[in-house]
């Protein structure tokens, strides 16, 4: 498991191979329970979302398995753009910046441009976001390096994510939850 999103020159850490994960969002102020990745295959926990505060007024926080706080991210932004800015470790610890996510969106599409710390946010972006019905895409350099398929039922969303090359898993994870939590919801 790979928790270095943002390590060492603003490169993720390269998957061995593929990886396919499940991730299960709890939706809405009434849910009790945590969003949580497992591994596809054998059922194990990789990664738990918390968003602490009543009715998650905090900042959404990954952990890994065992608890420890990888990523948080804060949202800024007005009805005309969005910016979700990604920091190391817990929203308490403040954390240097690993990744910046800058949502362009237009009548007919939506997309995520993805910014590693220290690239500059307004030349090209180190990745991109592209949902398309109910799945969705994440490129480097033209290339897919993750893709998620998904659906809801009730109060949970369900993601099946593909890892492949070039992403932190950890990475990818977070980017796909980011996306469920701006992506439009039908009424």
């Amino acid at each position: 498991m790979m928790m270095g999103a943002g390590d060492q020159h603003s490169t993720p850490a390269p998957a061995r191979s593929s990886a396919e994960i499940n991730l299960y969002l709890s939706t809405g102020c009434l849910s009790a329970s945590e969003s949580y990745a497992k591994d596809a295959h054998s059922g194990a926990l990789l990664f738990s979302l918390s968003v602490p505060g009543f009715c998650g007024s905090g900042s959404p926080v990954l952990s890994d398995a065992h608890g420890a706080p990888l990523l948080h991210y804060t949202e800024k932004g007005s009805m005309l753009s969005s910016k979700v800015d990604v920091f190391k470790g817990d929203a308490g610890e403040g954390g240097a910046l690993a990744f910046t996510v800058k949502e362009k969106s237009s009548l007919f599409s939506q997309i995520f441009h993805i910014f590693m710390a220290g690239s500059p946010s307004d030349g090209p972006p180190d990745y991109t976001l592209k949902p398309a019905s109910n799945s969705l895409k994440i490129f480097r350099n033209d290339v897919v390096v993750a893709k998620a398929k998904g659906g809801s039922l009730f109060s949970k969303v369900d993601y099946q994510i593909t890892v492949f090359l070039d992403i932190d898993q950890a990475m990818a994870v977070l980017l796909v939850a980011i996306y469920d939590d701006k992506r439009p919801k039908s009424s």
